[in-house]
C-alpha cells in the first residue's frame, strides 16, 4: 500500500506527505467540508514546517467496472524544502508515523 510519503530529489529535496479524507466515512459531508477536515488534520504537519502544495478529489473505481465508483478521496499534499540527506530524515521519520486518513 502506498504510505503517502516522497522524497522528491532535486535542488532542494523536498519531503512531501499525502493525507485524505475518505468519501464513505463522512457520506453527508459536501467537498468543501472534506477539504477542511483533511487541513485541519494537517494542522501539526503544517506547524512543523509544511505547506500545503496541492489539493484533489480521486475518484476509486472498482477494478470489474470502471463506470461504478467505490469511493473518493479528498487529498491535500503538503511539502516541506530540506537541504539534504541528513535533514530530511527527521521529517521523513515525523511524516511516516502519521496516520495518513481522517477519521470520524
Amino acid at each position: 500500500m502506498d504510505s503517502g510519503v516522497r522524497l522528491r530529489s532535486g535542488e532542494p529535496l523536498q519531503v512531501k506527505v499525502i493525507l485524505r479524507a475518505q468519501r464513505v466515512d463522512f457520506p453527508t459531508e459536501d467537498e468543501a467540508g472534506l477539504f477542511a477536515r483533511v487541513r485541519a488534520y494537517g494542522k501539526d504537519i503544517v506547524s512543523n514546517g509544511f505547506t500545503e502544495v496541492a489539493a484533489s478529489a480521486t475518484k476509486v473505481t472498482d477494478p470489474a467496472d470502471a463506470e461504478r465508483t467505490l469511493d473518493t478521496f479528498y487529498e491535500v499534499t503538503f511539502a516541506k524544502d530540506v537541504g539534504d540527506i541528513e535533514a530530511a530524515l527527521p521529517e521523513l521519520k515525523l511524516a511516516m508515523a502519521l496516520d495518513k486518513a481522517v477519521r470520524k
